[in-house]
């Protein structure tokens, strides 16, 4: 039998904030670097890699004479860079157009300051992977992808080391999980170790290559200098049984395609699902919800600055990237799945409220630049409300009036009157308002002798033992005693759609418990209080509370836009202060969804809250949104799912997951503004609310694994606020426009009060709108290197379609591009383009 070949690579993975803040890393990226560095010096066949932009960014800015060493080694070949993306993210929380950012703003630096772009995608310690990465690293000019983290898991081995990764548009990409870590040890006690790594790999796939990943990790160090002294004894030793050499990662990746037709590579067509820290959906909720925030504004502003720059305002192309980086350093896998040390989120949520107020300011500039062109002189003071979604909407508006909250009426651009309703103090109204694609509508507001009273669809009744909000598509009636959603009643199908039990929320134990280890390392699930979920782990069975005694179940308004129940419930836990749910229960006018937004004031210990939605029919799947697509679940419960589905018992997604009846004749789709994590159990669908967990220990202070599982400052304490809506539909979530809903939920319209002036553009006007309805756009920008505008966009349901988009001005040349916005192809000057099923697609536009 042939000898094995190890092929070593020098690695250090520097962990951007976990039990230290980023400041520390910067200190431990430059101690590594200085490290490896001399050990280049001393050993001259020594080969490294490592990834991460923005480390090489801090490096250039702070350490130019370090930056200039590194150049000379990556010029020499002996030091590889790997990744390509800003850090290593988690890829399942952040949005679609996050991560084509994470390797925009990554290769570019990479292309400027080194030459070239990076092959190698490189995630080694990251929580699972969205079933569409691989084509967002192929449009980014990745062609490799490396892991090591899903020999984490904990019920099923994962059966590949080597395998062609497929995203759901059908983009492949050669992928490897390591047989070993991604900080091995190189010494003789290791013989063993590596020879068993080697069996391992000949058995699964009949290869003889086996990648070693060698250095110190987390908190930096890299190679050691045993590893390299090891390294030259066992060179050309023929009592070991394997020849090694250093190597590239790419390099590597080049010797298992030479494997392609030779052995049986398999196809994955899936998630990676790490079965293992499912918590991380929900832990740091409050940062999460920043987090979503900072997205949604930053694109917005985006969107609305290139439409401002068009029309002869400015862009602000260097502060918009700066802020994009700030945000994808904090998607740092460790930072987004909520197990970093308290001062990692403190100084996120000093970092997210700068770009808010940059992003908020930055927006406001826009819309003052584009509301200065409309045409707002009439009756009345003009009100603009902008849409920056891609297709036309109703949606409610909130005005504030000030302090005086005088009477007043709302009209649309043509002099009709449309219902409004005031709050209670009269300081701000509400009406809903129809607004074209990406664009504006014209609204008047004048001042009223009195509050009008207008006949809408909503009513509201309160009966003693229940109340009842109705609107002219659905009904819901909310127990009076318990504040539980007993009903939603679809008046055109017919259909409560709530089965037994009704909607309410459910408060587990959830205390770290020993007993459960991954199956490839001796590694207690104990030590992961902040990432890992406990609920069906405690001693007699699975302990919660469902709070169904109120204190409080009271109409609050009642129409003629809205009427709203509120509902408040209080959980005691023994030795803590109590927790209180404000929860607010909202029916619009003419809408066929639900609103539930909570006020939450959270002080539990070790208990995780989740919004129990049982359906009143069984289906054994449910769909829910991932980054730039959609993946199918089937229920961990139902007896064909398999060990591997059982796993999914907390899953991620993002804003929607949807249960559908078997015939998809109808289903229930459950709308987010902030939240990542939700199970299936049967009929019932849970979204995850909040977890309290420990803050893990800062470095220094773990004591080893044991010092994780030590009790200590209870996470997410305090207000949490967040919205929550139900969509119950005829038909699959497709055919709902599921998706669009979700956008819609958490892109809402901005109004502008305007001062009356002439104007070119008219009273209503779309600056841009991408048809067929399974479109929908991801980003609206000005090109990197140029003042051409890009678009970029996606098919959202799984279907191929002919793309048009439509916009105001004279196009002169299309280009279709990559992620990196490289040229793939020129077009006409059409806007039209064939866009296969669940494909990304980013397109140049030269205008006259």
């Amino acid at each position: 039998m042939s000898r094995f070949k190890w092929h070593l690579i020098g690695h250090a993975h520097i962990d951007a904030e976990w039990l230290w803040t980023f400041d520390e890393t910067l200190k431990v990226c430059e101690n590594t670097f200085r490290s490896v560095l001399n050990l280049m010096r001393e050993h001259p066949g020594f080969t490294f890699c490592q990834s991460s932009a923005c480390y090489y960014e801090v490096m250039e800015k702070t350490q130019p004479e370090l930056f200039e060493e590194i150049k000379r080694r990556v010029n020499e070949g002996r030091w590889e860079i790997v990744g390509g993306s800003w850090v290593e993210f988690d890829s399942n929380m952040p949005s679609g157009e996050s991560l084509a950012r994470q390797f925009l703003y990554g290769q570019r630096y990479f292309k400027e300051k080194f030459g070239f772009y990076v092959e190698v995608g490189w995630l080694p310690d990251s929580f699972g992977f969205a079933w569409t990465l691989p084509q967002i690293m192929a449009k980014s000019g990745i062609k490799y992808f490396l892991t090591q983290k899903l020999s984490w898991n904990d019920m099923t081995y994962y059966p590949f080391y080597v395998f062609l990764w497929e995203s759901p548009d059908g983009t492949k990409i050669l992928s490897h999980q390591t047989v070993g870590s991604y900080s091995e040890e190189i010494k003789d006690e290791n013989l063993g170790r590596f020879t068993h790594q080697s069996r391992r790999l000949r058995l699964l796939h009949g290869m003889d290559d086996l990648l070693i990943l060698y250095g110190v990790g987390d908190h930096g160090g890299g190679p050691r200098r045993g590893d390299l002294e090891t390294m030259l004894r066992w060179a050309g030793s023929r009592n070991l049984p394997a020849d090694i050499d250093n190597i590239k990662a790419a390099d590597y990746f080049k010797i298992l395609e030479g494997y392609l037709g030779k052995v049986e590579i398999p196809v994955v067509s899936d998630e990676l699902y790490l079965q293992f820290h499912r918590g991380v959906f929900t832990t740091q909720s409050r940062f999460k919800q920043i987090n979503r925030k900072s997205e949604v504004l930053i694109d917005i502003a985006e969107r609305f600055s290139t439409i401002a720059s068009l029309l002869g305002g400015k862009y602000p192309k260097e502060d918009l990237r700066e802020r994009w980086k700030k945000i994808l350093l904090h998607q740092f896998h460790d930072t987004m799945s909520g197990s970093g040390i308290r001062e990692v989120y403190e100084d996120c949520e000093r970092d997210f409220k700068e770009i808010e107020k940059f992003a908020l300011e930055t927006l406001d500039t826009a819309l003052a630049a584009t509301s200065s062109k409309v045409n707002t002189q009439g009756e009345g003071k003009p009100l603009l409300v902008f849409n920056p979604l891609s297709w036309e909407r109703f949606g409610v508006v909130h005005v504030r009036l000030g302090s005086k909250g005088v009477p007043c009426e709302i009209m649309d651009s043509l002099g009709n009157i449309v219902p409004c309703q005031p709050d209670k103090d009269g300081k701000e109204i509400s009406f809903i308002a129809n607004v074209p694609s990406l664009g504006y509508s014209l609204y008047r507001l004048k001042p009223s002798e009195s509050w009008r009273t207008y006949q809408t669809d909503i009513n509201a009744c309160d009966d003693g033992d229940q109340i009842t909000l109705e609107n002219s598509r659905l009904r819901v009636s909310v127990d009076k005693r318990s504040g539980i959603i007993k009903e939603i009643y679809d008046k055109d199908l017919g259909l409560n759609f709530i089965g037994e039990g009704g909607i309410r929320i459910q408060v587990f134990e959830d205390h770290p418990r020993y007993g459960r280890k991954t199956l490839f390392y001796d590694f207690d699930a104990i030590s992961c209080d902040a990432w890992e979920v406990f609920i069906y782990q405690q001693p007699g069975g699975v302990k919660y509370v469902e709070l169904k005694e109120a204190e409080e179940v009271k109409l609050l308004e009642n129409g003629p836009v809205r009427a709203t129940i509120i509902v408040k419930y209080r959980f005691r836990q023994e030795g803590r202060e109590d927790s209180t749910f404000t929860i607010y229960v909202r029916l619009y006018s003419n809408m066929p969804m639900l609103y539930i937004d909570f006020d939450v004031d959270w002080h539990a210990a070790h208990r995780m809250a989740k919004l129990a939605v049982p359906a009143s029919f069984q289906s054994d799947y449910n769909t829910c949104e991932i980054p730039y697509g959609y993946i199918r679940r089937r229920n961990p419960l139902s007896p064909e799912a398999t060990l591997y589905e059982r796993a999914k018992y907390e899953a991620p997604c993002q804003k929607w997951v949807d249960y559908a009846s078997e015939d998809e004749a109808y289903g229930l789709s459950i709308l987010n503004d902030s939240k990542h994590g939700y199970d299936q159990a049967n009929n019932i669908v849970r979204i995850s609310l909040l977890r309290s967990p420990t803050y893990p220990p800062k470095w220094g202070e773990t004591g080893g694994l044991e010092g994780f599982a030590k009790e200590r400052e209870i996470a997410d304490q305090g207000r949490h606020e967040f919205s929550i809506a139900l969509y119950p539909h005829k038909g699959c979530w497709r055919k709902a426009q599921t998706a669009r809903k979700a956008y819609e939920l958490n892109y809402p319209l901005i109004v502008k009060i305007e001062s009356e002036h002439c104007g070119d553009l008219p009273e209503k006007q779309s600056f841009l709108e991408i048809t067929p309805e399974n479109v929908i756009l991801s980003t609206l920008k000005i090109a990197e290197d140029s003042d051409d505008v890009i678009v970029r966009f996606y098919e959202s349901q799984g279907s191929d379609c002919e793309a048009e988009i439509i916009i105001p001005w004279k196009v002169k040349e299309v280009y279709e591009t990559d992620i990196l916005e490289r040229e793939v192809r020129r077009s006409d000057s059409s806007l039209k383009t064939s866009l296969g099923r669940c494909e990304i697609k980013t397109l140049k536009l030269k205008l006259s």
